[in-house]
């Protein structure tokens, strides 16, 4: 039986909002790292989307591509301010070329990749690691902080969390967080604001097996030789 092993980094729909916003980047009594750790480095597949995560040594980009149609070259061409060339559109503006694919003598499509940086270590992406969780807190405009949390599953993906409150829940967030606070916003709705001590974050993270999670699959994936 052959397997290759390659240990997953993660991070998915960065930019979401959460109902459950931290006081302080968690976990709060850790240290910031200040680099990505080298092992978590290179490309991985977000299973939901097939969208590419690149895990480089300060940040992590998101990589996917889009087909985009034209009914007419000739003003496609204009409207990017490029030229052609061995069935390459060179696109001026960014210094791109992108493969052309022919549907009919007056329509043409377009396959580009897009890129975003979802996660760049600095005072407002803050990357801790605890126990076997990575977390990664992004700041929002109010100065308060989302957090995914990521873990190592028993197949080698991983599984990465938004940390929420789950608003169907019987349980009184009260219960689980001693300092909390609440407000009722007319666009994001109720949103709660907390500062878990190390005990009330365990009990949370015993909590992750309910919540909706993002599955995580590095590009050279354990593959079982099954002949």
């Amino acid at each position: 039986m052959n397997r290759i092993y390659v240990i997953l980094i993660f991070l998915f729909f960065i930019s979401c909002e959460s109902n459950l916003l931290f006081v302080e980047p968690q976990p709060d009594s850790l240290e910031q790292l200040n680099e990505i750790p080298e092992k978590y480095w290179g490309k991985y597949l977000v299973e939901s989307d097939s969208s590419i995560l690149i895990v480089e040594k300060s940040c992590i980009i998101t990589e996917k591509e889009a087909l985009e149609y034209s009914s007419g070259f000739d003003e496609r061409i204009a409207d990017e301010n490029c030229t052609t060339q061995e069935r390459l559109v060179i696109v001026d503006e960014i210094q791109e070329c992108v493969p052309l694919l022919y549907l009919k003598k007056n329509e043409v499509a377009i396959r580009r990749k897009y890129r975003d940086t979802l996660f760049e270590i600095n005072d407002e992406d803050r990357l801790k690691i605890y126990g076997d969780y990575l977390f990664f807190n992004k700041k929002n405009e109010e100065e308060y902080w989302n957090v995914w949390v990521s873990m190592e599953n028993e197949d080698r993906t991983y599984s990465l969390w938004l940390l929420q409150w789950d608003e169907e829940s019987e349980e009184n967030i009260g219960t689980v967080f001693g300092k909390v606070s609440k407000i009722d916003d007319p666009v994001m709705g109720q949103q709660y604001f907390v500062e878990p001590t190390t005990e009330e974050l365990n009990r949370f993270l015993d909590k992750l097996g309910s919540m909706p999670y993002e599955t995580l699959v590095p590009f050279n994936y354990e593959v079982e030789d099954f002949y």
